[in-house]
């Protein structure tokens, strides 16, 4: 009897530890196929992300050559010294771009109207004239199949364009050029699998056709080189006759007048909130007081230095140093729109008042304008030319020596290419202007 309890016993024992291996090998094994789901899934997605940035870099190719064809359409190309290719314009305004597909809003070539704005993909409207057509009628703020679009509001997020309502917190682009109904929202640009953009529709563009569309994409281009420079723009409260003297000089971007911005009415900024950007974005620089963004203190004859010295030396592409003020404040600078939008936005705005102006300023503020101020020249070669009195001038032949010799020039003194054995310098592009000197006193 004993032995035969003994005996169930052990088989109860065996068929637990049966059930309790089932049950583990089966959690493994769910353990298992879950993890194999969500690795499938994240590399399906990693796939996708991969599919997308070639496409949008490939995208971003097509719009780049487009414009450069636009630069070759409109310039006589020059070669310089046998390797270098200038393009110059045929016209004066072929110098700017065209805006030719700004024609769907109204804007023609030559007009003041939304100076931010270059192109746009508009159906109908290449980026120039002679350009290659690529936009389709496909409106971007159309509703897609998966019921998404692109709403006006998403394409002004940069606060490049004018807002329709200037006293309201929104980023609604002005509808005098973008009506409520998406009439000039940028169109979609299809691309099928053989790399064509087709603009109209056929069978062949749905799935599995002959000309399967792969990808859309749609653009608006912004130019920055006519904003002020965040990271230059502005100066400290100033106060002494002295600095006010040299605040007149003008001449860089830092002694721009924040406080001239105006919406029409209100000055967009104040005195205050320049403070606070110049004490932020040059901390060490001018030692404010307190902490951002209640700056008080700025040391202007620090910064006035800094302008006219280092900074100016630098092209202030870069911080005055690498030293921490107070042990936790640095120079500073902002590297992308984003930032910039970042900080006018939450940073400074203490209301929302504040915050509209914000918006309102950010169509005249940028990040990264450099420009180099000199004059763009090319003599006309068949000018008159005028006989000046003889100078000495300084020959460089090809073999690197030097010698002088008497030249007349008037107003062909840099006309070079004529006696020097670089034919290719000829009425050179862009001669060195500011080397010239007035040598003859009169009235001018």
């Amino acid at each position: 009897m004993v032995g035969e309890v003994f005996g169930l016993r052990r088989r109860g024992s065996a068929l637990v530890v049966v059930l309790a291996m089932v049950v583990l090998l089966t959690a493994l094994i769910v353990a298992f196929f879950s993890r194999a789901v969500l690795e499938q899934q994240i590399s399906t997605t990693s796939a996708n992300q991969t599919k997308v940035d070639l496409f949008a870099l490939g995208a971003a190719d097509m719009i780049g050559a487009d414009l450069r064809n636009e630069i070759i359409a409109t310039s006589t190309l020059v070669t310089v010294s046998g390797s270098f290719n200038l393009y110059r314009p045929k016209t004066p305004a072929d110098a700017v771009p065209s805006r030719h597909s700004l024609q769907k809003m109204g804007i023609v070539s030559g007009d003041a109207k939304l100076p931010n704005l270059v192109a746009v993909s508009a159906y109908g409207y290449p980026l120039h004239a002679s350009g290659s057509e690529r936009a389709s009628s496909a409106s971007s703020s159309g509703t897609s199949l998966n019921g998404r679009s692109v709403p006006m509001t998403s394409w002004n997020k940069p606060l490049l364009l004018p807002k329709q309502n200037s006293d309201k917190l929104d980023t609604t682009p002005d509808a005098n050029y973008f009506p409520a109904d998406g009439s000039n929202a940028p169109d979609w640009i299809l691309v099928s699998r053989n790399g064509e953009n087709p603009v109209g529709w056929s069978e062949a563009l749905c799935v599995g056709g002959s000309e399967e569309v792969t990808g859309r994409y749609a653009f608006m281009i912004y130019n920055e080189g006519g904003l002020l420079d965040a990271n230059v723009a502005g100066g400290p409260t100033v106060s002494s006759s002295s600095d006010q003297k040299l605040w007149r000089r003008k001449g860089s971007a830092a002694f721009a007048d924040l406080t001239a911005l105006t919406d029409g009415g209100s000055h967009l900024f104040e005195q205050n909130d320049i403070d606070q950007l110049v004490g932020w974005r040059n901390a060490t620089v001018v030692e404010p007081s307190s902490s951002f963004p209640n700056f008080s203190g700025l040391n202007v004859v620090n910064w006035l230095n800094y302008v006219l010295g280092s900074g100016a030396r630098s092209q202030f592409m870069t911080v005055s140093g690498t030293d921490l003020y107070q042990g936790n404040s640095s120079d500073q600078l902002f590297i992308s729109r984003q930032q910039l939008i970042h900080f006018l936005m939450e940073g400074l705005p203490q209301d929302d008042l504040k915050k509209n102006r914000m918006q309102n300023a950010l169509q005249y503020l940028g990040t990264f304008s450099r420009a180099l101020n000199r004059p763009s020249y090319w003599p006309d070669y068949n000018r008159p030319k005028v006989k000046g009195e003889q100078a000495k001038v300084t020959k460089w032949s090809s073999q690197g020596t030097a010698e002088s010799f008497s030249y007349d020039g008037g107003n062909s003194a840099n006309n070079d290419g004529e006696q020097l054995d670089y034919p290719e310098k000829k009425d050179s592009y862009n001669p060195p202007l500011p080397m010239k000197r007035v040598t003859v006193s009169g009235t001018r």
